[in-house]
Order: structure tokens, then C-alpha cells, then sequence
């Protein structure tokens, strides 16, 4: 016989034991994780009223319960708890026992106060917003989240210096977050996304990115310096860059070295100043969006423009220094859907090829008080039979409507505040959509300017009026 083995009866009698041991642990586990769930119930307000079947005693399978989600061997891996009308705080206590959540959702609620830092330790995502929660972001999250969603609520800063390492994406968008986000956040090879508009940050640009980051989204805060500073190098991964509304400035360069992969561009509503060079427009094939309205851009749009094939929307509206006629020949791509060059300060007429050949759905020409003269019939010929908008309101134009409409889809058309005259009624073509709405000030008394007055489907024998 060896010494230190075991047989006969004492080694059966040792694996007994073992295996008593094992199922002793794995029973307390699972008999931790209701009266969890019972803990978390009854640290929220009315936990008790809206949970009110996470109840042992009328039905014990807790697996069963709202919201709960199990594996086959029972441990609880999501709770999603998303618009149950939950009030009150978000509970410290009884997270820790549900080792196995990988999922949290408290999304859509009536949740106050802080967020706890309590958290289960391999919480993978966890989803909090909307709700009116307050203070900041704890400076202890699970090492293992990988999203983070806290937006539309009342979060204020300053930001954590550390986020988990392995987090991909950050949802903290419509909150009153302040101060700076960190420089250590640009060292994290992981995140894909950073959503914070319409917050209160004041970071100033360029700033350093994560390598691999694929959505920058800081539209609406207090972000300042050159819109594009020569020595800011964009990640080559980067889709979405989305700077809107802040407080960058300067000139655009000539040339601009975007990634292949961009598909949306937002650089309005910020005080950039200068002309736009024809440099500009050398963007990648892959962009879909680009609004560059509300700036402080001057002189006129370039003719000489090569479009990204796949542009869907074009947005140089509010530009109140744009000036100059509309080009004529522009070629715009066929993808296009939604062109808008309202409130600028554009003179000349609507030239006759304005969106021939493109997709659009929508057109806005309005408040440009110069853009005047008759509207040309070949214009409206021209005009691509998916447009759904049309708003041509506060320009200068003159004479009487063209009576050669084609657009089956047309919803909406504004005329008013022009100097147009002729008949009040407007035929739409075959309208096989809503009845279009048209508005023109000379065909209604003031105070009912803007309102539906007339629609005219092609074959009817009436037309309503308001």
C-alpha cells in the first residue's frame, strides 16, 4: 500500500462528503439569489407594489419572476426591469448576491438619487437612463462592463479619471455632466463609442481619442479651439463625428484627412468663419450625413463639387453669410433625400435643375429673402416624384404657380410670405399619399397664414377647405 492514499471505505466515505460539501454551495447560491431579488425589491419605493410577483411563497420558481432571466441551472444572469414605473432610489444592497448578472436594465423609470457602486462584479451592461437620477458616475464600476448607458437624466460631474478597462461603449448623452473627460479615457483599446451631447463639457480640441473609437458624439456641449487643428490625428476606425452646437472656430483647411470609414459628418452651429474651399468636398465615398449649417461661413457655394456617392443628407442651412446665386449644373448625387439651404442669404432664381436626378424627400429653400423671380416650370418638371417636403416660405418669389406638378408623395408644401399671384388652389398631381398641404399668404387672410387651406387630389370632384 502507498501512504497518503485512500481506499476502501474511507476514500467513498471522503467523496460522500466532497460532494455533500459542493451541493451545500451550490444550493446557498441559488437560495442567495431570491431573497436578493426580495432585497433589491424592497429597497426601491414601491418595489413591493410593482414587483409584486417576486414572491416566494406564491410561486418559489423566482426564475419566472418579471424581468428575470436564468440559465437552465438557475442562476440569474438579466434582469430587465426597463419602464415598470419603479420610484424612488436605486437599491445598494442585494446586487452582490446575484454573482452570475451579466445584464441590468433600470431604463425608463422614476429612479432619484445616486448610482450605487454596489454592482454585481461581472456585470457586463448595465442601462440606466432615462430616469432623473443625479450626482455623478461612481468612481468603482465592475472591471468587466463593457456598456455603460446613463443618458437623459441629471447627472452632473466631474467624470471618472478610470473607466472599466474592457468598456466598448459609454452612453451619457442629455445630462448637465461639466468639467473635462479625462485624458486617461483616450487609452482605452476597447472603446468603440462615446455618446455625451448635450451636456456641459469643456474640453478643448484637438483632443487625444481612443485608437479604436468608431462614434464621437459631443454635439451640444462647451467644447473649444480649432475645429481642425493640423496636428489632430481622427482614428482610422472613426463612422460618426458628430462636433455640433459647441464653440469651435476657426477656418476649414483646404484638405481634410478623413477616415475612409466616416458615414456622418456634424460641424454646424459652431462659430467657423471663412469661405468654404472647394477642398472641403474631397470626402470619403462612404459618407451618408453632413450639416454644416448655422456657422459663420461666408461667400457662396462652390459649383465645382464632387459629391460623395452615397450623400444622403446636405445641410447648409442658417448660414446667414452664404450668399450668391445657387449654382446651376450642380450635381448632386442620386442618393440625396434631404437638401436644406433655408434661413441663408442667397439671391438669383431656383435654377431649373436644382435635385433633377437626385432621390429627394425633402427640399427646404426657405428665408432666403432675395432668392426671388417666377418658379420655372422645368424646375417643377424636374423635380424627382419621391419628394415628400417642399418649403419655399419668406423668399421673393413673383408670378403665378405652375400648373405642371408631378409628386404622387408630396405631404407638405409652403408658399407663404412670397409675392406670388394668380389662383389660390394648387393641383398636386396624382397624390396617392396625405392630401398636400399648401401655404400662400396671398390666398388667405393673414391671420390664417401657415394654416391648411386647400388640397386638390387629381380626379376628386371637391377639395376640402379650412
Amino acid at each position: 500500500m502507498q501512504h497518503g492514499s485512500l481506499s476502501g471505505p474511507t476514500a467513498l466515505l471522503s467523496w460522500l462528503l466532497a460532494l455533500a460539501c459542493t451541493v451545500a454551495v451550490t444550493t446557498a447560491s441559488l437560495d442567495a439569489q431570491p431573497q436578493a431579488l426580495l432585497e433589491i425589491r424592497d429597497g426601491f419605493g414601491n418595489g413591493a407594489e410593482v414587483l409584486a410577483d417576486w414572491n416566494i411563497s406564491v410561486d418559489a420558481n423566482y426564475c419566472g419572476w418579471m424581468g428575470v432571466q436564468c440559465t437552465t441551472a438557475g442562476d440569474i444572469t438579466t434582469l430587465n426591469l426597463t419602464g415598470l414605473g419603479l420610484q424612488g432610489t436605486i437599491p445598494s444592497a442585494g446586487w452582490s448576491q446575484l454573482v452570475s448578472l451579466q445584464s441590468l436594465s433600470l431604463e425608463s423609470n422614476s429612479l432619484l438619487g445616486t448610482i450605487p457602486w454596489t454592482f454585481p462584479a461581472g456585470l457586463k451592461k448595465l442601462v440606466l437612463s432615462s430616469n432623473a437620477l443625479s450626482g455623478s458616475l461612481p468612481q468603482y464600476l465592475p472591471e468587466s462592463l463593457l456598456n455603460l448607458q446613463a443618458a437623459n437624466n441629471k447627472l452632473r460631474g466631474p467624470l471618472p479619471a478610470q473607466l472599466p478597462p474592457r468598456l466598448q461603449a459609454l452612453f451619457l448623452f442629455n445630462n448637465s455632466i461639466g468639467g473635462t473627460i479625462p485624458s486617461a479615457w483616450a487609452r482605452m483599446p476597447s472603446m468603440r463609442l462615446w455618446s455625451l451631447h448635450d451636456n456641459a463639457l469643456t474640453n478643448h480640441f484637438p483632443m487625444d481619442l481612443p485608437p479604436q473609437l468608431e462614434e464621437l458624439a459631443l454635439g451640444g456641449n462647451r467644447i473649444w479651439g480649432a475645429i481642425f487643428d493640423t496636428d489632430w490625428r481622427l482614428p482610422r476606425t472613426l463612422r460618426k463625428l458628430l462636433l455640433q452646437d459647441n464653440l469651435l472656430t476657426g477656418t476649414i483647411p483646404c484638405c481634410i484627412d478623413f477616415p475612409s470609414t466616416l458615414t456622418d459628418l456634424f460641424l454646424g452651429g459652431n462659430p467657423i468663419n471663412g469661405t468654404m474651399p472647394v477642398g472641403l468636398w474631397e470626402l470619403p465615398a462612404s459618407l451618408d450625413r453632413f450639416y454644416l449649417g448655422n456657422t459663420q461661413l461666408w461667400g457662396s457655394i462652390p459649383a465645382d463639387i464632387a459629391w460623395p456617392s452615397n450623400l444622403t443628407e446636405l445641410d447648409f442651412s442658417r448660414n446667414r453669410h452664404l450668399t450668391g446665386s445657387l449654382p446651376t449644373g450642380w450635381e448632386l448625387p442620386s442618393t440625396l433625400q434631404v437638401l436644406r439651404l433655408g434661413g441663408c442669404n442667397l439671391t438669383g432664381t431656383i435654377p431649373a435643375d436644382l435635385g433633377a436626378g437626385t432621390s429627394l424627400r425633402e427640399l427646404y429653400l426657405d428665408q432666403n429673402k432675395y432668392l426671388g423671380g417666377p418658379i420655372s416650370p422645368a424646375w417643377v418638371e424636374s423635380l424627382p416624384e419621391s419628394l415628400r417636403v417642399l418649403n419655399l416660405y419668406l423668399n421673393d418669389l413673383t408670378g403665378t404657380l405652375p400648373a405642371n406638378w408631378h409628386l404622387p408623395h408630396l405631404i407638405t408644401m409652403w408658399l407663404a410670405m412670397n409675392r406670388l399671384t394668380g389662383t389660390r388652389w394648387v393641383k398636386l398631381g396624382d397624390n396617392v399619399g396625405p392630401c398636400g398641404q399648401v401655404w400662400n399668404k396671398v390666398a388667405l387672410p393673414e391671420k390664417q397664414i401657415g394654416g391648411l387651406h386647400r388640397c386638390v387630389v387629381e380626379g376628386a370632384a371637391a377639395a376640402q377647405e379650412d
